[in-house]
């Protein structure tokens, strides 16, 4: 009886583990294609940054972080702007209207480990402090996917 058992539950575990190896540990529906998970990371300009996480086919969510910087009486002082959502990808290129803005388009274009964005529509237009624009060509300094904090 006890070899049996014995048996038995040598039996389950191997076949447990078997199946553990050959299961996949995603979805195919939830699985981000390698093309669009290449483009997770944080893009930076001097002073401005685009975060970009892939979340599934061709989707992509996106926060912009700008700033202007000069002085005023020798004191180094900001204008910023930010501008977060959800955009579709077609051919590594995408549109992105921030929510609440009313002319104002930013046009976004992957290329290699560069994104380069053209903004349409003036700093107000965007809800973004002025001066501060997002148009420019910014480099991937981390592959990392981004954290997105409340603000």
């Amino acid at each position: 009886m006890k070899r049996v058992l014995l048996l038995s539950l040598i039996c389950l575990i191997s076949f447990q583990l078997t199946n553990a190896k050959t299961k996949p540990t995603h979805s195919a529906s939830t699985k981000v294609p390698q093309k669009t998970a290449s483009l997770t990371g944080t893009y930076r300009t001097r002073w401005s940054e685009f975060k970009v996480q892939a979340l599934g086919v061709n989707r992509i969510h996106v926060r912009f972080d700008g700033s202007y910087q000069y002085k005023v009486r020798g004191e180094l002082t900001a204008n910023t702007g930010t501008a977060d959502g959800m955009v579709t990808l077609k051919d590594n290129a995408a549109t992105f209207v921030p929510e609440g803005t009313t002319g104002c388009s930013i046009n976004l274009k992957f290329v290699g480990n560069k994104l380069v964005v053209k903004q349409t529509g003036s700093d107000s237009d965007c809800g973004f402090g002025h001066n501060v624009t997002a148009d420019g060509t910014y480099i991937k300094r981390s592959s990392r996917p981004p954290k997105f904090e409340e603000r």
